[in-house]
């Protein structure tokens, strides 16, 4: 393959004509074209938009080709045999969006230092429930700062945490910071910090039931 550089506008001139190949080697050839048009499809539907258009704007083949292995973010055989990997690689994607939205993160460390506690102590918690931390992709867990109040948990926060029956820290999260039509688009978030505990716990409590409604 060529590093020649490839522009959008038009394709280079392909060097061996299909009449110096055998029939093997065509339906070989076309089998490849095949397989690359249905990765880069699959790509295209889960990956960053800014990568994309690196990718695009890739001035030779082989630094296109190192954005798209980049892009892949399922192994290509387990992509084709698993019909859920592309549902699965946006799951990746929304977790990783969820992430890059929360502001600060502490380590557990800090977060024990926040609280003047012990970092067992936050651990307990955080398997509890009480406290929000979601995995983090180098490692670890990442505790939002936004759910703290000088030394202790924002007001009212704990007791929705309580009452919530979200099973994962990621859907416990995104009850917590998703507008709701049952809080005429507030997000609960919101209405604890304004100290509407009660109408909040309420919805938690009936997590289950909406969910499934």
């Amino acid at each position: 393959m060529s590093d020649e550089p490839h522009s959008l506008g038009g394709r280079r001139p392909i060097t061996a004509k299909l009449a110096d190949l055998d029939p093997d080697e065509i339906a070989l050839r076309r089998w490849l074209l095949t397989r690359a048009v249905d990765a880069v499809d699959r790509i295209s539907y889960t990956a960053d938009g800014e990568k994309l258009r690196e990718a695009v704007d890739a001035d030779t083949d082989t630094a296109f080709l190192a954005v798209l292995s980049q892009l892949a973010m399922v192994d290509p055989v387990a992509a084709a045999s698993d019909p859920l990997a592309a549902a699965k690689a946006r799951g990746e994607q929304a977790k990783r969006d969820i992430l890059a939205s929360q502001g600060e993160m502490l380590s557990a460390a800090e977060a024990a230092q926040q609280l003047r506690d012990d970092v067992r102590e936050i651990e307990r918690r955080r398997l509890d429930g009480m406290l929000l931390a979601l995995p983090l992709e180098s490692g670890g867990y990442g505790f939002p700062s936004w759910q703290f109040a000088g030394d202790e948990l924002l007001p009212g926060l704990e007791e929705v945490l309580r009452s919530l029956t979200a099973p994962s820290p990621w859907s416990r999260v995104l009850f917590l910071q998703s507008g709701d039509p049952y809080l005429g688009g507030q997000t609960p978030l919101e209405m604890i910090r304004r100290g509407e505990v009660e109408t909040v716990r309420r919805l938690a409590a009936a997590y289950d039931d909406l969910v499934a409604s």
